[in-house]
């Protein structure tokens, strides 16, 4: 009986010490590129860096649209704060992350203040004013989130 209990202790050791064991790097790469390998957090940040990239071309190419007259301001503020959200990334320092979302609250600011005006004019819903108001207030949030607990604000009357 104690030779079995003793196989069953070794049996359940190695066990758990295969399931707390690091896992090896995944493969990753071309179909055919065997050699190539990288961890998942490496692979994630190469795809946050692309996708970076591509929205930063988009926000130029849509900020020439309205540049010309053929864009609205609120389309091109999306199109900036959906670039500033992958700046704003986990991937990133948290200096650079904070940063950010400074400058994605600040678009959100200038997005209300856009539908404000619009809705004034009767060329915006009160749904749009509301959802711009609530886009501000959610990267309001997102931002002092991120400050430290003993950091101060400054209120503004």
């Amino acid at each position: 009986m104690t030779l079995l209990r003793l196989a069953i202790f070794v049996v359940l050791s190695v066990t758990t010490i295969a399931i707390h064991a690091e896992p090896p790097p995944q493969k990753t790469g071309d179909v055919g590129d065997e050699g190539a390998t990288q961890t998942v957090k490496e692979f994630l940040q190469e795809l946050q860096e692309e996708k970076t990239i591509i929205l930063k071309n988009r926000m130029d190419a849509m900020k020439k649209l309205f540049d010309l007259g053929n864009l609205s301001l609120d389309s091109f503020l999306d199109a900036e704060r959906d670039y500033l959200v992958a700046q704003a990334s986990p991937f990133h320092a948290e200096r650079d992350e904070i940063k950010a979302l400074r400058a994605i609250f600040k678009n959100r600011q200038r997005l209300e203040k856009y539908r404000v005006s619009c809705f004034k004019n009767g060329a915006c819903s009160e749904e749009e004013l509301t959802q711009a108001r609530l886009q501000r207030l959610d990267a309001h949030i997102a931002l002092i989130s991120k400050l430290p607990p003993q950091a101060t604000i400054r209120k503004r009357e």
